[in-house]
Order: structure tokens, then sequence, then C-alpha cells
């Protein structure tokens, strides 16, 4: 047999997964990639989270993620907010205003260094934020949300604009809103960890 252009990595493989030992990053969809528009279409994004710190290398800052440029004040996000154990919900209206909707106050000790289940969702005038299995944040849109999120499409371990987080990602689902993505199956995706032992 042969190999052919190996990785090396100039650390072994478990310190890849220490903080500190390889660059903040974030994972980003480009807009024309997502399959939808945030903006107008329901859709679905879920994911398994290792969040290890928050953006400022502390449990207290934030932990976000998004659909948009939050510089422009067009843009949708979730995750942990800064100096609270608290999670957010956000959509941005198209005349400037917004929704927020905000979780119970949660334990940081359990939620970083752990993996999650997260799921966002818009379906109809309803955005919903769940982790593990619970529906954390749910909010009734009540005005039209801005139709165009500009060249930032999904953004994953920060929003763009801000220092990323540190957080490991792992089979990221993202796409149109459908039925299947009921309470009972959102809960039966976490329980049942696929596609490795939590």
């Amino acid at each position: 047999f042969e190999i052919c252009l190996p990785q090396i990595e100039e650390k072994p493989f478990a310190s890849s997964f220490v903080n500190g030992t390889r660059p903040k990053g974030r994972f980003v969809v480009e807009p024309d990639d997502l399959g939808f528009n945030p903006g107008t279409d329901d859709w679905v994004v879920h994911y398994w989270k290792y969040p290890i710190m928050a953006s400022d290398n502390t449990l207290t800052g934030e932990n976000i993620s998004s659909f948009g440029l939050n510089m422009h004040g067009y843009y949708f996000f979730w995750g942990k907010l800064k100096n609270e154990n608290r999670f957010i919900l956000y959509a941005s209206y198209n005349d400037g205003s917004g929704k927020y909707t905000y979780s119970p106050i949660f334990n940081p000790d359990d939620y970083f260094r752990h993996w999650h289940s997260e799921v966002i969702l818009r379906h109809g005038d309803v955005m919903e934020y769940w982790v593990d299995g619970v529906l954390q944040c749910q909010g009734t849109l009540t005005s039209e949300l801005v139709p165009n999120y500009g060249t930032v499409g999904l953004s994953l371990g920060g929003y763009s604009g801000m220092v990323p987080s540190n957080s490991l990602f792992a089979n990221i689902t993202y796409g149109k809103y459908t039925d299947q993505w009921t309470d009972d199956y959102i809960r039966e995706v976490y329980e049942a960890k696929i596609p490795f032992s939590v």
C-alpha cells in the first residue's frame, strides 16, 4: 500500500482538544450554500456541541452562534449570554427592532465541558431553541424578519464580527423545516446520543 498526502500535526491528537492548543475559529456556511433563506423560510439547525469556554476564555463570557452579520443589525442569534447563565434567542425585524426570548438560569459547570444536543428552528411565526431535548427559549414573531441577511450565512462558534468561542461541533445538520422536527423527535435525537457516546 501507499500513503499519500498525510496530515502531520505538531502536537499529539489528544492535545488537540485541550483549551488553548488550537487556534480559535468558527464554522461558516455561506448564504448560497444553506439551501434556504433564514429571513423568509422555515428552517432547522441541529448539532452536537462541546462548549469548552466562552469567547473570552472564561465561563462567564458569551457563546453565540448566528445567521447574518451583527454589525449591520441584521441577524438571528442564539446561545449563552455574557455575564449571565441563561440562553438567548433573538431575531431582528425588518423595522430595526427585534424579538428577544430568554431561558431560565442554568448551571455553567454543567453546560461547559460536556457534549450537548442543540436544535434551533423557525416554523411559521414560532422560533425555538432546544438544549438536550429541553425547550429553553420559545418566541412568537410579531413582525416581518429582515428578508436578506447579507453575505454571512450560518456561523457556529461565534457570530461574525466577534471573537470566536472555544467549542467543538459534530453532526451539523441544517435545512428547511419539516414536520419531522416534533418535540418528541427532538428529545429522541438527544436521548439516542448518535453518533457517539456522550
